[in-house]
């Protein structure tokens, strides 16, 4: 674990890590909002379909 802490303090790999951070809580929220709208459109789909049957 004291290796991890100094290999991370390290500016190169801090910035590396930070990037991967963002990234990844990026991808989640995108993901998120991606399938949030999918179901909505998937919803809204069904619910015209049904009206036009």
């Amino acid at each position: 674990m004291e290796s991890l802490l100094v290999f991370s303090a390290e500016p190169v790999d801090l910035m590396v890590q930070w990037w991967l951070t963002g990234a990844g809580v990026l991808l989640y929220f995108v993901l998120l909002f991606g399938v949030a709208a999918f179901t909505q459109a998937g919803v809204i789909a069904r619910a015209t379909t049904k009206e036009a049957i």
